[in-house]
């Protein structure tokens, strides 16, 4: 618009100097001088009679490459507005393809199904090859089907999978699904699960809401919450094999809850790990991205 307005000045002010000239010629030779108006460059107009037209009149801008050059101008100002503007956004779909590509890259290529939940989720490379548990069933597996000492509402899905951390012993890492069947007051279901770990936790965080992309560019709200503390985690040492060779061992580590409203009810998905294997198998990222891609 800058340069719009400056091109429309340049054109009246050129405009006023060819008809000041025009007329200064007029009354030179109605005063009855036969004279020629010079400048630097040499004549611009020829001797004329009285109300004789002007002749060889040359304009210093003609108007035919005054409007070429208004012309290129304003689309040159327009062209450098588009390529800023699709500059911009090739710059955030390109970020946001990075980050979908890094979070596709953190979990299993295929969807597990988790039907009694009535969706099915990627779960985190970590996971792969994982055992089904026996869900609920602590007293065959204490510690492992729960988590100790915790009971998960709805309990339907538990894997368990054996890391390999740098020492060579090889430490479990746990996934759970749960679905609250009937329509759940959100707010008292956080407080029971609140409740159920606060005998083991003594200073019990907040709930706080997530939004997560998926591939996709869809988005979905969570409430999550995790939970840090020593725990009794299943390890194998090195060289020994499971399941005689599970040894119990206490470890700082994570409970990792995600909740949601959905139809007919609330989902519950919990993970559970050592802290100390938490950058070695990419967690938290691995996790949001695993509850992001969630369909």
């Amino acid at each position: 618009m800058v340069a719009l307005f400056g091109l429309l000045s340049l054109r009246h002010e050129v405009a006023q100097r060819g008809l000041r000239s025009y007329f200064d010629v007029r009354a030179s030779v109605g005063n009855g001088r036969d004279e020629i108006l010079s400048s630097s460059d040499g004549p611009v107009f020829a001797p004329m009679r009285r109300g004789s037209p002007v002749k060889n009149y040359k304009p210093a801008f003609p108007a035919h490459t005054m409007l070429l050059v208004l012309l290129g101008l304003l689309l040159s100002q327009g062209a450098g507005c588009d390529l800023g503007v699709y500059g911009n956004r090739y710059r955030e779909r390109l970020a946001k393809l990075n980050e979908r590509t890094e979070a596709s890259r953190l979990l299993i290529p295929t969807y597990e199904g988790l039907s009694g939940l009535g969706l099915e989720i990627r779960l985190p490379t970590a996971m792969e090859g994982a055992s089904v548990l026996p869900a609920n069933n602590v007293e065959l597996m204490p510690n492992r089907a729960q988590p100790p000492g915790i009971t998960i509402p709805g309990l339907q899905f538990a894997r368990e999978q054996f890391v390999n951390e740098p020492s060579g012993s090889r430490l479990s890492v746990y996934f759970y699904a749960a679905k609250v069947a009937e329509a759940a007051d959100m707010e008292v279901l956080k407080t029971q699960i609140a409740d159920l770990v606060s005998g083991r936790i003594s200073d019990v965080p907040r709930w706080s809401n997530v939004a997560l992309e998926n591939l996709k560019g869809q988005v979905s709200t969570w409430e999550t919450v995790t939970y840090s503390a020593a725990q009794p985690f299943e390890t194998l040492p090195p060289g020994a094999t499971g399941p005689d060779g599970f040894q119990l061992q206490t470890l700082e580590g994570k409970l990792t809850y995600y909740l949601k409203q959905s139809e007919g009810g609330a989902v519950i998905l919990v993970w559970r790990y050592p802290s100390q294997i938490a950058d070695q198998i990419g967690f938290p990222a691995a996790i949001e991205a695993s509850v992001g891609s969630s369909r």
